[in-house]
């Protein structure tokens, strides 16, 4: 049989668990890395009447406040 020290019992543990989570990080960051991000051309927007500040597609020319639900115009910047 083949003795082993706690020494190289911890040392052959840590190992395993480095090279484990080495793994595991890479296994996470190659199927991060293959995700494709689609994006849309968006602006800040300011609602005339209350005030709100909201995100909205750049190329639409009236905008809808998701606050009070009034129409406003695209200004561009």
């Amino acid at each position: 049989m083949i003795e082993v020290t706690f020494n190289h019992f911890f040392a052959i543990y840590l190992t395993i668990t480095i090279v484990a989570i080495l793994l595991i990080w890479l296994m996470g960051h190659s199927q991060k890395k293959n995700k494709i991000i689609f994006t849309t051309e968006k602006e800040l927007q300011h609602c005339e009447f209350c005030h709100y500040s909201y995100v909205e597609n750049s190329s639409d020319s009236l905008s809808r406040c998701p606050q009070c639900h009034l129409y406003n115009k695209h200004h561009s910047s």
